[in-house]
């Protein structure tokens, strides 16, 4: 599993990213400017803040689901530690043997106890967290990139009109 400390250098990555492509969309320059090109940046600037926003809330979700996938793998280990402890002290209390006096010689009942309510417990935290996993890869790849500003604009001339986008697809992140 990716760590969410991957995942939020990425996204400041992308912001990195970001800032340099902002800075140099607004460092363009040439005689070819006009109304083309004021179309081509506003629509460019309208996708980046549609764009970088989106990838974001996905990032952010989905490092946050890698937290919580670490949590839920040490709990899991703690359910089977559990789960032993109790298997041994459950065979223990059923092989005891009595003394001279028939009387049982250890009691485990007191163990058997402690480790119920630990494999209780945990088993509660294990379906909490899937909860909570779940939930953040839901909205992780609940957020979608509609680009609304891009794939509605009329590009016009022959040179603005071979960088125009067919379709834009829909961006989620399953699993």
């Amino acid at each position: 599993m990716v760590s969410s400390d991957v995942v939020r250098g990425d996204k400041d990555k992308i912001s990195t990213a970001k800032d340099s492509f902002s800075s140099s969309l607004e460092s363009i320059n040439g005689s070819w400017q006009g109304s083309s090109y004021d179309s081509l940046t506003s629509q460019t600037q309208s996708f980046i803040s549609e764009f970088f926003p989106t990838i974001d809330e996905q990032m952010e979700a989905f490092a946050k689901a890698c937290d919580k996938y670490k949590e839920y793998e040490e709990n899991k280990a703690n359910l089977k530690t559990a789960n032993e402890k109790l298997n041994y002290y459950n065979d223990c209390q059923n092989s005891r043997t009595k003394n001279e006096k028939g009387e049982y010689t250890t009691d485990y009942s007191s163990e058997i106890s402690s480790w119920q309510k630990k494999v209780t417990d945990y088993t509660q935290i294990k379906n909490d967290l899937t909860t909570e996993i779940n939930n953040a890869l839901n909205e992780a790849s609940s957020k979608t990139l509609t680009a609304t500003a891009i794939s509605e604009t009329d590009f016009s001339g022959e040179a603005i009109s071979a960088y125009a986008p067919q379709s834009i697809p829909k961006l989620s992140n399953k699993n």
